[in-house]
């Protein structure tokens, strides 16, 4: 989960610098990427 958002579906990974939200869809075995943003750039809207 994102702290920032208060989406329980909603997942987050750290890469280096960036943090990648995104959705796992069980059912049809997808990932759908909500956003990708650079930590040091603060929350952007979803």
């Amino acid at each position: 989960m994102v702290p920032e958002f208060d989406i329980p579906t909603l997942r987050e990974i750290i890469v280096q610098a960036y943090r990648i939200a995104y959705r796992v869809d069980h059912e049809s075995k997808l990932i759908e990427v909500a956003r990708v943003w650079h930590a040091a750039r603060g929350t952007p809207g979803l």
